[in-house]
């Protein structure tokens, strides 16, 4: 007899065993959390996990981290996704001082276009590295793709 997640807990399993079919399922159907991004979160083998069904839903999901984050950009990086030169990186390091996150929103409103900052930040260091805050990897299984947040 074959058991599947729903019939075992899913912190029973470990990586090198679930399925794809199985995440899917579980994430579905079971799972309650969904704030990490707009990713479920689920526990494998004692460990939390975001865990996206898609590579669109991976990306979506980065769209979002990198959108909340813009602040803590490399300058050089930042200023050249502004539209007209607005600010410099020197400008933009000495508006972001002490108060960080709080300049988000306005940064943010500079960037001429979102979708490519994004696009070129997660092609530059790839989706783990933002979504995955443990280690910064990927993991895929089947087309699932999950990040290790705890």
């Amino acid at each position: 007899m074959t058991t599947t997640t729903n019939e075992r807990q899913l912190d029973e399993v470990t990586l090198e065993n679930v399925t794809s079919e199985e995440l899917a399922r579980f994430t579905e159907s079971d799972c309650e959390r969904y704030d990490y991004y707009g990713l479920p979160i689920i526990t494998i083998d004692g460990n939390e996990y975001a865990v996206a069904l898609s590579s669109d839903d991976a990306d979506e999901a980065c769209k979002e981290y990198i959108k909340q984050t813009v602040w803590a950009f490399n300058a050089d990086f930042l200023s050249s996704y502004m539209a007209d030169g607005r600010l410099t990186a020197k400008q933009i390091e000495a508006l972001r001082g002490d108060s960080c996150e709080d300049c988000n929103d306005a940064f943010l409103a500079m960037i001429d276009d979102f979708d490519d900052f994004a696009d070129d930040a997660m092609s530059a260091d790839g989706r783990g590295h933002f979504l995955s805050s443990y280690d910064g990897d990927e993991v895929e299984i089947g087309d699932c793709l999950l990040y290790r947040i705890g």
